[in-house]
């Protein structure tokens, strides 16, 4: 007997784009040779990283939804027909075990459903459609109407990895409008909104105009009723004709405050025989507080210039925009940020002079129309102080770009030194520590580094101060350094994990087994590496990755590793909390191997497929080649394939039929149902695990 439970379903209404055909996104996309206990087969992944949190099964597999299975669209949900309906359901992992969510649709005719949650807003992130979804986890379905008239009633399930299922019932009831009669009709002869006016404006915007038009077959007398923000105006009678028509103009009135406001009309026609029509026209207005009053604080001098710079307001570093005050509202000054163009080409600046020079450098606000309605004086001056020509002069950290990430700091430089081949970036406690070299971080850039997103890593948790100084290499392979910079304020609210030790490396074939020994730190997981060299106590240019290991892991393979020497780098990880992003640890002390076989090339060759037939049952017997050194194949017969654009196999998908692990070059598939098949296999080496070649050709097998 099949498990049903009942789930509940929450939606909101989004955007409908019409009469659009109806198809269920993702339903048709079947992952390979998937099915159930139920007998269902080929229900495509659909999961998401949110989380919610909520009360759990004490079941293995439980799946639950925020609100009811009884959805219904009403006439209310389309409210306007530029817009689509977009309802969507949340699902909640509550049971015990890590489960995939999938989709039946086969029940859905007129309603799709869609995995992609805010797919049409502008912070849309795609849902991850493979990982497994955790206990308490979350993943967002839309579901939408195909059409936008008609009668439906459907139901699609949910089904979580042990066959149970969970139903949402769908309804629709909507029919088209009968037409309306016309009576006194109203159109707007502009579409173009009101444009956005600044507090103090001395004009008006151009009026909205509203053609009102008699159609009924009497005649009727119009009267107006409109909000104290704006103003109106008829071009034309009050009184209509049948047929007849006559011109509104919709105006803000002038000094209105800062705000939004709304501009309505109600217009009342009374016709002859005494019947009353009334329509409202609705607008809005609003003024802006970006008017210019003043700079909100004295432009502070700029200091610290290495001398030789371009004469350039960058160079320079002059502020791009500067904070002004706008209009009041509600008794406080607003402010807002004006662009500045300095006039650097005739300050008394010289690039060429090597001693220090101080000057000033005039500059203008550059306000948008409108930002200066009280015409106040918009002229800047800023002093800047050069200084005087050092080989090594003390660098000025970047405030702007140089920021901490998790446990490490992105590095970057307002000044760098006239003759520097690199700087040293250390991280101390204190002034006192630094002169005492007492560093909690450190790291050299090369100057040709520099603009290279350089990191500062391994932070300890807590506050320090972040201090740089120029190098130069002279003989002897000695340096020589410069001052240190000023102190840059660095906060670090996360502890970086314990490095994992490694107790043993192991080489088999091609794959590498780490054996770690314990660890007094719960990680998450595990990061490996293969590398062509180390750089210090990590390594460095990486051939090979392998990431995701669980964090309770004591055995992690590195696999498919080419022949030739190797250093293996491992580091742990934890995710910061609520996110994917990863906080790493040190890496484990970094170890050398060697690996003496070659990596298998080629891949699998059909040199025959045929079918028999013993009585009722059929049997496809292949024959095939396979590279050298390899230790096994393994086989599928597949129902379908997917194609390139000259109609080629490109790969298959839905198995019916498999065989592993054989180790001869004839492998026979028994008992196959009559159908359309697809051939392909590969073959593999095994170390510590499977190491395969690449697919071999698809070949198409036909069993009548």
């Amino acid at each position: 007997m099949k498990e049903y439970k009942v789930i509940t379903a929450l939606f909101l209404s989004a955007v409908m784009l019409g009469t659009a055909p109806l198809t269920v996104w993702g339903a048709e996309s079947f992952s390979t040779g998937e099915s159930f206990s139920d007998g269902t087969e080929n229900i495509p992944d659909i999961v998401t990283d949110s989380a919610l949190s909520g009360e759990s099964s004490e079941r293995d597999y439980e799946l639950s939804i925020e609100t009811g299975t009884d959805v219904e669209l009403t006439e209310s949900d389309f409210y306007d027909p530029e817009f689509r309906v977009e309802k969507y359901v949340k699902v909640r992992n509550s049971g015990k075990k890590e489960t995939r969510v999938r989709v039946d649709a086969s029940g859905l005719k007129n309603f799709e459903v869609d995995d992609q949650m805010a797919k049409w807003s502008e912070d849309y992130e795609e849902q991850d459609s493979k990982r497994l979804l955790k206990p308490g986890e979350t993943l967002d379905f839309f579901v939408l109407p195909k059409q936008e008239y008609g009668t439906y009633d459907e139901t699609f399930d949910f089904l979580a990895d042990d066959g149970s299922r969970y139903p949402v019932h769908i309804t629709m009831n909507r029919e088209k409008n009968p037409t309306e009669k016309k009576s006194l009709e109203i159109t707007e002869k502009s579409s173009e909104s009101f444009p956005i006016m600044h507090w103090g404006y001395k004009t008006l915007p151009e009026a909205r105009i509203y053609v009102l038009k008699n159609f009924t077959d009497m005649d009727m007398e119009l009267s107006f009723d409109y909000s104290k923000d704006c103003s109106v105006s008829l071009c034309g009678n009050t009184s209509l004709a049948p047929g007849e028509s006559t011109e509104l103009s919709l105006c803000p009135q002038m000094g209105l405050p800062v705000g939004e406001h709304d501009l309505g009309v109600t217009v009342t026609a009374k016709t002859a025989t005494g019947e009353t029509i009334t329509k409202k026209i609705w607008d809005s207005f609003r003024v802006d507080s970006r008017t210019f009053q003043g700079l909100v604080d004295t432009i502070e001098p700029v200091t610290g210039i290495t001398n030789g710079v371009e004469k350039t307001a960058d160079a320079l570093h002059l502020p791009s925009v500067l904070k002004v005050y706008g209009a009041e509202v509600d008794g406080e000054k607003t402010t807002f940020s004006a662009d500045v163009k300095w006039d650097v080409e005739n300050c008394a600046y010289n690039p060429k002079n090597t001693a220090s020079q101080s000057f000033t450098v005039n500059g203008q606000l550059e306000l948008r129309e409108g930002e200066n309605n009280e015409e106040l004086d918009t002229s800047v001056k800023i002093k800047v102080q050069v200084d005087a020509y050092k080989g090594l002069n003390r660098p000025v950290i970047d405030s702007t770009w140089t920021r901490v990430i998790t446990n490490y700091a992105e590095l970057s430089l307002r000044d760098t030194s006239n003759e520097a081949d690199g700087y040293f970036f250390v991280a101390a406690e204190s002034q006192k520590e630094l002169e005492k070299e007492n560093y909690i971080a450190q790291v050299k850039v090369a100057k040709s580094e520099l603009n290279h997103y350089p990191k500062l890593k391994y932070i300890p948790e807590g506050t320090h101060y972040l201090y740089c100084r120029a190098y130069k290499e002279e003989s002897g392979h000695t340096e020589k350094y410069g001052e240190w910079s000023e102190g840059f304020l660095l906060k670090v609210n996360i502890k970086t994990p314990n490095a994992p030790v490694v107790q043993k490396l192991q080489v088999k074939k091609n794959d590498v087994k780490i054996i770690l020994g314990s660890n007094t730190e719960e990680l998450d997981g595990y990061d490996v590496v293969a590398a062509r060299s180390k750089d210090g106590d990590e390594p460095s240019d990486y051939i090979k990755v392998q990431c995701k290991y669980s964090g309770n892991s004591k055995e992690l393979i590195l696999k498919g590793v080419p022949k030739g020497n190797w250093y293996i780098g491992v580091h742990g990880y934890k995710y910061l909390d609520g996110s994917n992003k990863k906080v790493l640890s040190k890496w484990a002390e970094v170890q050398k191997v060697t690996v003496k076989t070659s990596l298998v090339t080629g891949k699998p060759a059909v040199k025959s497929a045929k079918v028999s037939r013993q009585g009722t049952k059929r049997k496809v017997t292949v024959k095939f080649t396979v590279p050298k050194a390899c230790d096994g194949t393994d086989w599928v017969l597949a129902k379908k394939v997917s194609q390139s654009e000259d109609g080629s196999y490109t790969y298959v998908s839905g198995y019916a039929y498999t065989k592993k692990n054989q180790t001869k070059t004839t492998v026979i598939f028994k008992n196959v149902k009559p159908g359309v098949y697809y051939l392909t296999g590969r073959a593999y080496v095994k170390g510590y695990a499977k190491n395969y070649t690449k697919w071999s050709e698809v070949k198409k097998v036909v069993v009548k």
